[in-house]
């Protein structure tokens, strides 16, 4: 398939929200072995200190229920907050952004000098 037109794949787009007060490290294995498990793979992080993280991922678009109930049968109420369906998809790409709730102070982290 030429990626153009017709013929070409369409895409599924997830956008899921997550707050916990679990561990934050814990609450972002918990996440990639469930994207794991749905045969999926993550495509990018970002880590915000230690009070945020975001996790995109792709998976194909019919493992994304086994995902969601990984996560859930984990103890974590992962909420769906957007949804783009182009076409019958084969896969599905998707973000998770979790927010960490704790007393910790917040890491810091020592920026090198540019230019």
């Amino acid at each position: 398939r030429d990626g153009q037109g017709q013929g070409a794949n369409a895409m599924h787009f997830m956008r899921f929200e997550l707050i916990t007060s679990m561990e934050r490290n814990a609450a972002i294995s918990l996440i990639r072995d469930a994207i794991s498990k749905a045969s999926g793979w993550i495509v990018n992080h970002a880590l915000f200190s230690n009070a945020a993280a975001t996790i995109n991922f792709e998976m194909p678009s019919d493992c994304v229920a086994r995902f969601r109930d990984l996560v859930e049968q984990a103890g974590l109420n992962l909420r769906l907050q957007d949804e783009r369906q182009r076409g019958p998809g084969d896969d599905t790409r998707g973000s998770v952004a979790m927010t960490f709730l704790h007393q910790e102070q917040e890491l810091k982290r020592e920026v090198p000098p540019f230019g």
